[in-house]
């Protein structure tokens, strides 16, 4: 949060001003969670500590995506191998995280939906858009499809 906010107009402005600058962020509450209103998944599936440690509070059953990919079955699998790389900069790393990701574990997440073992995918980007596959997506052959470097554009 400090190096967001750090180039912020709004920080600029505080420092030109002599004012102190915002660095960071304390969040803390004494709200109520509404229970009823979250639909929580039977089980998620990750590699990531704060995947297990949502999992943990909020008492969902935790494995490793290595599980899923052996037994796919419903729930929330967190794919972070594209992470590393690009909050480093590092496109030739991006680039083949990417390449094994397509090879080894999407095929096998495509397999399941068109089967049935799945009933959608959603793909977070985040960019916060939301890419959504569902099993009836599947047989839409006759539509058109953008190659994917069409989706990689980024408009700022």
């Amino acid at each position: 949060a400090q190096m967001l906010f750090y180039a912020h107009a709004v920080n600029q402005q505080r420092e030109a001003n002599s004012v102190r600058t915002i660095n960071g962020l304390w969040l803390w509450g004494e709200g109520q969670r509404n229970v009823g209103q979250i639909n929580y998944p039977a089980s998620i599936y990750a590699n990531e500590v704060v995947a297990r440690g949502i999992a943990g509070c909020a008492k969902i059953d935790f494995k490793s995506v290595n599980d899923w990919l052996q037994n796919p079955a419903c729930g929330l699998l967190v794919l972070d191998d594209l992470v590393i790389p690009s909050s480093y900069g590092d496109s030739d790393g991006w680039v083949d995280a990417f390449e094994k990701l397509c090879q080894e574990k999407l095929p096998i997440i495509y397999n399941t939906l068109k089967k049935g073992g799945i009933s959608q995918i959603n793909l977070y980007p985040a960019d916060g858009r939301c890419f959504t596959l569902n099993k009836n997506d599947v047989r839409k052959f006759w539509r058109l499809r953008k190659p994917l470097n069409h989706w990689m554009q980024y408009d700022s």
